[in-house]
């Protein structure tokens, strides 16, 4: 059996449809919905359509959010990974002066090693463009790392 959520919210901006922007576009209105219902099923999403049109399934479990702008596809992936190797090493939950008094003496440490390697951890390999150029990285230990790419591809950049 599926688990059904359904949240209805004031307004849902949804990222459907949308395509890469330039110049003016940036600055382009993004279509909503007003008075929306986002279903889910097993965590993902299955569709987004106005409460109206909504027909949950039978035992979903439905929540009302009242009046918010619900953004199911914008994500914020503002991270500071220079940083990743602090955690759990800077005080949380009393303000950010108190959290930024304890950060400042860690960042006149150098990295280690270890610090490094751990924030490498789950990033294997990539593809790369350079100038329409596409190449191809594994992101081993140092002595395994490579790079492949066309042979027209300038050397500079490998």
């Amino acid at each position: 059996m599926s688990d059904c959520l359904v949240i209805r919210a004031r307004t849902l901006v949804s990222m459907a449809g949308e395509a890469p922007a330039r110049g003016e576009q940036l600055f382009a209105p993004l279509r909503k919905l007003d008075d929306a219902a986002l279903v889910l099923v097993d965590g993902r999403v299955e569709e987004v359509v106005s409460w109206k049109r909504c027909s949950p399934p039978s035992g979903a479990l439905v929540r009302d959010l009242g009046e918010v702008c619900l953004a199911p596809a914008v994500i914020n992936a503002h991270c500071h990974l220079q940083l990743s190797h602090l955690a759990g090493k800077t005080r949380w939950g009393v303000g950010f002066s108190a959290w930024l008094e304890s950060l400042i003496p860690h960042l006149r440490e150098p990295l280690s090693r270890e610090a490094i390697a751990e924030a490498n951890v789950g990033i294997t390999d990539f593809r790369i463009k350079v100038e329409g150029q596409e190449g191809y990285a594994y992101n081993g230990p140092e002595e395994e790392q490579t790079f492949s790419a066309p042979e027209n591809l300038d050397p500079k950049f490998t």
